[in-house]
């Protein structure tokens, strides 16, 4: 019933990005991708939708078994905002899941050529390449280079938050 209403109130205004951002989370959770599809179709329509809304939609269709698609929301996703890890890591899923291995490892060096001030989006990249290796043994020397320079990027940075400063420290 509830995940009713917030679907509602998501169709009345689907330019709300907040709350399609909500229903589409709660659909995806109770494992209704095709809902998401639908509401995250219609508000990505808007013009100026964001990345975030695009990123959404391309994990909406993954787990409608949709991989083309998702692809292609994800791509747009990077496309509008490139500094946002969500849409890389959606990627990058779907080639390891896919075995495409060397697109992956691709999408996350993607990732890890944008430029950012942000230290929390170079551990959390860190930690997605980390996973990788454990997929990818053949590479783990390679991943464990990568990590290294993305930590040591993100050192040189600093942060102010405690919690990063802890991550960052375990990561080494």
């Amino acid at each position: 019933l509830a995940l009713e209403e917030m679907l509602r109130a998501a169709q009345i205004d689907p330019s709300n990005e907040s709350v399609v951002v909500e229903a589409a989370r709660r659909c995806i959770r109770a494992q209704k991708p095709d809902k998401a599809v639908d509401l995250l179709t219609k508000a990505t329509a808007y013009p100026g939708a964001s990345g975030g809304l695009y990123a959404w939609l391309g994990l909406a269709y993954s787990q409608a078994g949709k991989t083309n698609l998702a692809i292609a929301a994800d791509r747009t996703a990077i496309k509008k905002a490139p500094q946002s890890l969500a849409p890389y890591q959606n990627l990058a899923q779907i080639y390891l899941l896919t075995t495409r291995t060397n697109e992956a490892l691709r999408v996350l060096d993607d990732a890890a050529r944008q430029p950012t001030g942000d230290p929390g989006f170079l551990i959390d990249l860190a930690d997605l390449y980390g996973r990788f290796g454990h997929v990818q043994a053949s590479q783990r020397e390679t991943i464990n280079q990568r990590i290294r320079a993305l930590l040591d990027r993100a050192a040189d940075l600093g942060s102010a938050n405690p919690l990063q400063t802890l991550r960052l420290a375990e990561a080494y």
